[in-house]
């Protein structure tokens, strides 16, 4: 799993995390947000 709180001295690759989040951010947030 990933999450913001690991604590790990390696740098974490976000190519590879990027779908996890994005699922998460497709699911939670759909669309466009405008601020």
């Amino acid at each position: 799993k990933h999450d913001l709180y690991t604590k790990s001295e390696e740098i974490p690759d976000i190519e590879k995390l990027w779908p996890y989040y994005q699922k998460l951010i497709d699911k939670y947030i759909p669309g466009i947000l405008e601020w």
